[in-house]
């Protein structure tokens, strides 16, 4: 994968130690493009941080990435964020077919969602996106019944979704650490959370934007 990770002067301590976390692609996503009056604001001065993730081979290898941004002609209506719904506490059996998990978000703003990125290793099989309103209705946003850790796409809405204060995204999945999956690195060991490829997460990214606060609007 590669990750954009941004540090200003004044920037949040709790992005970690390169910055804030910017903009991520992985094999098989597209590239974010949002509506129009929707942006991510890079303040002035920023330092830009590239951690870009190999798994070795044995062998020699080369690699050419490149980065590319679109401009918006000045300061836009929304700030748009890479947000996620994160569940680190994992702890999956050996053989185990089915092990579940789920992780939420808390809209404390009234906001809009742009688009999804469900993101697993080896041993992610399924993950579903879900939206709890205030009102007590339940919508499905998306369903991956067969995740794919080589191809993860990226699934942006035809038409942004409104979401109102109070709203939970519940995301759930399950992983597969038996041998009937191919794609396993090692059906005998216990996995938990961790940055390598034969280690798991557990993460919704997401794209979204709070609506703008009238107060500043009229300042």
């Amino acid at each position: 994968h590669v990750i954009l990770y941004v540090n200003w002067p004044g920037a949040p301590r709790d992005g970690g130690r390169l910055g804030q976390f910017f903009y991520g692609w992985a094999p098989g996503a597209d590239s974010l493009k949002y509506p129009e009056g929707v942006a991510k604001r890079l303040p002035a001065n920023s330092t830009l941080t590239l951690e870009i993730h190999y798994t070795t081979t044995g062998e020699p290898e080369s690699d050419m990435t490149e980065m590319a941004f679109y401009l918006a002609d000045g300061p836009q209506e929304r700030n748009g964020e890479s947000r996620q719904a994160i569940d680190t506490d994992l702890d999956i059996p050996p053989g185990e077919s089915d092990a579940r998990h789920m992780a939420t978000y808390a809209f404390k703003k009234p906001s809009t969602i742009y688009g999804l990125f469900p993101h697993m290793h080896f041993r992610g099989k399924w993950m579903r996106y879900e939206l709890l309103t205030p009102d007590g209705k339940r919508k499905t946003l998306l369903h991956v019944p067969r995740y794919d850790f080589q191809w993860q796409l990226s699934y942006y809405l035809k038409e942004p979704l409104r979401v109102p204060a109070g709203s939970w995204l519940v995301v759930t999945g399950s992983f597969d650490n038996s041998v009937g999956n191919p794609n396993n690195p090692d059906p005998t060991q216990r996995v938990v959370f961790g940055e390598q490829s034969w280690d798991e997460m557990f993460i919704g990214f997401f794209e979204a934007a709070d609506d703008p606060d009238p107060e500043v609007a009229l300042k």
